[in-house]
């Protein structure tokens, strides 16, 4: 029996063990996850009522204003309060739209964030799931997706944009410039992680 045959065997029990460890982590973590949200079922950050509130008087015919009348630019997640504005008028209430956009951007996040920090080779599939573990585990993290502020959904559009760029070879293409230009207006320090990619982009790459 050859070197190979006698390896082989060996590499796709690893293989196999691979999967199965990820696929455990990702459950536990969702189980973890899951239990986090149902403690924090009911819980709104207040902070996040200043965006609801911006919402419902644009939906009411009144514009952007917090108390009528009085234009004044008292929030800094316009891209926030616009999705939900979106979300409204397809039929959302305003503080399920709010956390529905912190749930997807805190998706995004464990699934991309890890997968633009870690290699796409097989040896790194496990830990690209302790990684996803880890943010599931978390009772912040997931809290903080699910109380009605911009985070999650801020964080889950960087660690698309940082994937995104690694796709890229490590280059600010189109698209990670339209989701940097998103982060932006979701939040406007989103414009630092702009001139991050900027900066890597031509550090690896020059003005090509």
């Amino acid at each position: 029996m050859s070197q190979a045959s006698r390896t082989e065997p060996q590499f796709m029990s690893n293989a196999s063990l691979s999967r199965w460890a990820s696929k455990a982590a990702l459950l536990l973590g969702t189980a973890l996850a899951l239990l986090s949200l149902w403690i924090s079922w009911d819980a709104v950050i207040d902070d996040a009522l200043i965006s609801l509130r911006y919402a419902r008087n644009f939906v009411d015919g009144h514009g952007l204003v917090f108390n009528l009348g009085e234009y004044v630019e008292g929030y800094t997640n316009l891209g926030q309060v616009l999705a939900i504005i979106g979300l409204r008028y397809v039929g959302f209430d305003y503080l399920f739209a709010a956390r529905l956009l912190g749930v997807a951007g805190g998706i995004a996040a464990v699934y991309f964030g890890p997968a633009a920090i870690l290699p796409d080779r097989r040896g790194q599939r496990v830990e690209r799931a302790v990684a996803r573990l880890l943010l599931l585990s978390n009772f912040f993290f997931v809290y903080m997706c699910w109380t009605g502020l911009e985070t999650g959904l801020y964080i889950g559009v960087l660690c698309l944009a940082a994937w995104c760029f690694k796709r890229g070879g490590d280059r600010m293409d189109a698209v990670t410039g339209m989701l940097a230009g998103l982060l932006f207006v979701i939040r406007p320090d989103g414009a630092l992680y702009g001139l991050v990619f900027l900066g890597f982009t031509l550090h690896a790459h020059g003005l090509r």
